[in-house]
């Protein structure tokens, strides 16, 4: 099978050994040589026909033969005819240069398409009258491929002609007169299978819009409605529509007036916060400083006891001399050593005897400063509890708050629920009054906003409604 939806594979090519016809099969341009070679969709056939594509071919829908040096074409019984520049044949049909086939009636998706190229023969001026209109020899039996003409025959008038081709039955127009009832059949019931489909969202959409109407028109105008469709039924529950609307506007105010407490709360613990937060800062300088002046004071003290330092550096050393002599082995010298070092701790204490110069002063303001410190100690600390029970306190107000709010929530979600139910149960009349509205404004229901929608909803179902009725009929007249 080649691209063109032909097998070619038994046609000869080349240059013919003896009569051949040159044929367009679909596009493709092939040269026969066989007496007869058949043409379908069947593996069989001589040339077969893609079978997806050429679906009006039968699977051995005509043969195109050799008889008496002529070529003819026949159709084999197929479901959808042969036809011929355009006309069905029921018997055997010669073929001339230029004739178009088609397996199916012409201008049918699916009809493949056999053009004469050459081989078949010019048509005579005879032949060319009868294709314009003129009669011909009489048909043949089917299965004869080359009729005898007479003479006699060729001159019957072009009136008898048509009377007997009126007398003859061509089931093959009536096959395509029938197929395109069944195509426009189909078509119908497509396009009424689209609208059924679209019909329940358009019905949907309508009630919605007119329920929107009626509810939006029984807010504002409820005096205007009276006699209206479904006005009685919605004025028997109006008390218990303006109880539900009544407290759902108190749980509104509740949840408002909670939402303002809080945002007040908030803005003053952000204050004090920032004031928690601004004295921490403070406190932590003043004993970062307090630090810093007690190091001072305690490198002054150090300073002012540098001379009892010294002395009672040469004591030890002196004292760590002896020590180390006699631990050990004594030396002749033990005596002597003993009496250097009572000398030296006698002047270290004479030195210690006596307080140097600044040391009191020193010590009392070492203890200025250490006191000054632990105070700022303590005063960074109470800030910092101070801030983190700000925070705690945030926390807990927070979560008191949260509370509220799921509390007015849950009760605004629940009488929202009863209206909604109510509504619900009251959705029909409200419908019923918007689809009155529709047709006929009243009380300034025309201005508001849902009047548009509600019209154009109704105005698409009701074409919708009216355009299934109309394809219900032509489908019945097609029937």
């Amino acid at each position: 099978m080649n691209g063109q939806g032909v097998d070619a594979s038994a046609v000869a090519w080349g240059t013919p050994q003896g009569a051949s016809i040159r044929l367009s099969v679909n596009g493709q341009r092939v040269e026969l040589t066989l007496p007869n070679v058949y043409f379908g969709r069947a593996p069989g056939n001589e040339v077969v026909l893609d079978p997806n594509k050429y679906t009006m071919t039968s699977g051995r829908h005509a043969r195109i033969g050799l008889r008496d040096g002529l070529w003819w074409i026949e159709d084999l019984k197929s479901t959808n005819g042969t036809y011929v520049n355009g006309e069905a044949i029921a018997y055997p049909r010669r073929l001339y240069d230029a004739d178009v086939v088609c397996f199916g009636p012409p201008g049918f998706d699916g009809v493949a398409t056999v053009e004469i190229l050459s081989g078949a023969g010019a048509r005579s001026s005879r032949e060319s009258g009868k294709a314009a209109g003129v009669s011909g020899p009489a048909p043949v039996a089917p299965g004869v491929y080359a009729p005898q003409v007479s003479e006699a025959g060729q001159g019957r008038s072009e009136s008898a002609s048509k009377a007997e081709d009126d007398r003859r039955w061509n089931p093959f127009k009536r096959v395509a007169k029938v197929y395109e009832r069944i195509k426009t059949r189909r078509e119908i019931q497509r396009e009424i299978r689209e609208i059924e489909d679209r019909l329940p969202g358009l019905r949907a959409a309508a009630e919605r819009a007119s329920a929107a109407l009626g509810m939006a028109a029984w807010s504002g105008y409820a005096a205007a409605m009276d006699g209206l469709p479904g006005a009685a039924q919605l004025q028997a529950h109006a008390g218990q529509m303006q109880l539900l609307q009544a407290r759902l506007e108190d749980a509104e105010r509740k949840h408002e007036n909670e939402l303002r407490a809080w945002e007040a709360w908030e803005s003053d613990w952000k204050q004090r916060r920032e004031n928690a937060e601004s004295r921490t800062r403070a406190v932590e300088k003043e004993c970062t400083e307090c630090r810093v002046e007690l190091q001072y004071e305690r490198e002054r003290l150090l300073q002012a006891l540098s001379v009892w330092r010294e002395a009672v550096a040469g004591g030890v050393d002196a004292l760590e001399a002896l020590r180390s002599e006699l631990d050990g082995e004594p030396s002749d010298e033990v005596v002597q050593s003993a009496q250097r070092a009572g000398v030296v701790l006698q002047e270290v204490g004479l030195q210690l005897g006596v307080v140097p110069s600044g040391v009191e002063a020193a010590l009392k303001a070492r203890g200025v400063s250490r006191r000054t410190m632990e105070q700022a100690e303590r005063r960074v600390e109470e800030a910092r509890v101070v801030r983190a029970g700000l925070e705690a306190e945030r926390t807990e107000a927070a979560r008191v708050h949260q509370d509220q709010m799921r509390t007015f929530e849950v009760e605004r979600n629940e009488i929202q629920r009863e209206r909604s139910t109510m509504e619900a149960s009251l959705s029909g009349h409200f419908a019923a009054l918007g689809r009155q509205l529709a047709q006929e404004p009243r009380g300034g229901a025309d201005a508001l906003a849902e009047f548009g929608a509600a019209v154009a909803a109704l105005v698409a179902l009701t074409d919708a409604e009216g355009g299934l009725e109309d394809l219900r009929r032509s489908l019945a007249e097609a029937s």
